[in-house]
């Protein structure tokens, strides 16, 4: 019985598809203290770092992400006198983003109501409006906006707590979580995604991007070479050697990213 041929053409098709199928989501966690994120106005947020006489809201530090959060309030407009509306900023490379807050469920000392707006790269994408359920303590850990459907890429991020003409409102950030693909394969982790703190590593894609453009290169060369030669039996001879060499290309990329997304992590210890 013989067995399926798998043309230069066949093969190369096996390896793209490899490529473009290796892909697994790091998702990284920036704390409300990274100096990675703007605070607008300076004084209109508050580190929980920082002793506050006046602060109202006091959760317990041991249920917050490593420990912190940075607290704000919007006071309502009085009259004509618009006040100052918080916000937190950040840029990120990825494909999705996820704001991490803690909510009062007091309704006085401190007013836990929640009226926050999201931008992308400028533009309003969401919104978190609740109002406090007048019970006694706070809700850790809760995803006040999530979006897992952003175009690859450098993008910037907004948070805004309240609104012109709105309510008075708290938020308390915890953390930002996005996510990334960092060009390894899922194969290395069944879960398909992978928890880290460690900041942008911008030379990931640009290594792995090197090494699949030169095996490309390469199996573009060896199906030019083929379509050139001129006696069949050559073209037999020839085909068999670079089907073999296409075979070893299909590991051999992978293995190469991997290799180098590896070394780039450990170095950053």
């Amino acid at each position: 019985m013989m067995r399926p041929h798998l043309g230069p053409l066949g093969l190369f098709c096996c390896l793209l598809f490899g490529i473009l199928a290796q892909a697994k989501l790091v998702n990284v966690t920036v704390d409300d203290n990274s100096p990675s994120i703007f605070y607008s106005p300076e004084d209109g947020w508050q580190d929980s770092l920082v002793p506050c006489q006046g602060c109202t809201a006091r959760p317990n530090s041991s249920r917050a992400i490593y420990g912190t959060w940075h607290d704000s309030t919007h006071y309502a407009d009085v009259g004509s006198e618009v006040n100052t509306i918080p916000n937190a900023s950040i840029s990120f490379n990825g494909t999705a983003i996820y704001v991490m807050c803690i909510l009062a469920q007091t309704t006085t000392s401190p007013t836990g109501n929640s009226d926050m707006s999201f931008y992308i790269d400028g533009n309003l994408v969401g919104q978190f409006i609740k109002a406090a359920p007048g019970e006694s303590g706070f809700e850790y850990n809760v995803s006040v906006y999530s979006n897992s459907s952003i175009p690859p890429g450098q993008h910037s991020f907004t948070v805004q707590n309240g609104q012109i003409g709105g309510i008075k409102s708290l938020a308390l950030l915890d953390a930002f979580v996005y996510s990334y693909d960092d060009g390894r394969s899922s194969d290395d982790d069944k879960s398909g995604s992978h928890t880290t703190t460690v900041t942008n590593s911008p030379h990931i894609s640009a290594i792995i991007g090197f090494s699949v453009a030169g095996s490309l290169a390469l199996v573009l060369g060896i199906l030019y070479h083929l379509s050139i030669t001129p006696s069949p039996d050559q073209r037999r001879s020839r085909r068999t050697g670079a089907e073999l060499l296409l075979q070893r290309l299909i590991g051999q990329t992978v293995q190469n990213g991997e290799m180098h997304h590896r070394r780039i992590i450990s170095n950053k210890s």
